[in-house]
């Protein structure tokens, strides 16, 4: 798996493929996934756009899923693919890309996280665990600590998570930690991602040693 799932944002294509550049050329890229979600762009964009990520992702060793569209994932050969709640099934997913795609689930609360591993998803974001532009109201970190203790399956945090956030959701059980702004709203987006790795790391030595 990874431990930093970077979600790129609502930019130009230069503009993501700019910020993914910095990420992956300062920070550790075997421990981070790039997940392409531009809805926004149109979908002869989002495929240069995607071949040119799945270039950079494949020569560091970073991973890259595309958020629900099957067809594009098998066409850049991409990692694995993030899907909606609504939208293509899980089980379409693995008889479309394989056995070895990572398949994210995007769940909201337990009875999808249940499903989701039922289904076999390879984990599951769970938001928004703060407060988030347009999203529901948050779960906070107890609510989250809560689900995640039940789920059969990985469970990644995501929304409005903050470096000083990392830690209480490593002990909460978090996998890994899905960052938007986090990082590419950030001027240094590699520097941004290193210091929610080294919370991570942080986090893992101090459960390790409790």
């Amino acid at each position: 798996m990874f431990d930093l799932y970077a979600i790129t944002p609502e930019r130009s294509p230069d503009a993501i493929e700019r910020g993914v550049a910095l990420l992956l050329t300062a920070a550790e890229p075997a421990r981070i996934a790039v997940l392409l979600r531009a809805k926004h762009l149109s979908l002869t964009e989002r495929r240069a756009l995607g071949r040119a990520l799945r270039t950079r992702t494949a020569q560091c060793g970073a991973a890259l899923l595309v958020s629900a569209e099957l067809e594009l994932c098998a066409e850049l050969d991409a990692d694995g693919v993030q899907l909606p709640e609504r939208g293509p099934s899980i089980a379409q997913a693995r008889a479309e890309l394989g056995a070895a795609c990572l398949i994210g689930a995007s769940r909201h609360d337990a009875a999808g996280l249940s499903l989701a591993a039922a289904q076999g998803a390879s984990f599951a974001t769970l938001s928004p665990v703060f407060a988030s532009p347009g999203k529901d109201e948050p779960l906070g970190t107890a609510h989250f600590a809560a689900l995640t203790r039940q789920a059969a399956l990985p469970v990644v945090a995501l929304g409005g998570i903050e470096p000083q956030h990392v830690a209480g959701l490593v002990r909460s059980g978090a996998a890994a930690i899905a960052v938007i702004r986090g990082v590419f709203d950030h001027s240094d987006p590699g520097a941004a991602a290193l210091a929610y790795l080294a919370e991570i790391d942080r986090a893992r030595v101090a459960l390790r040693d409790s």
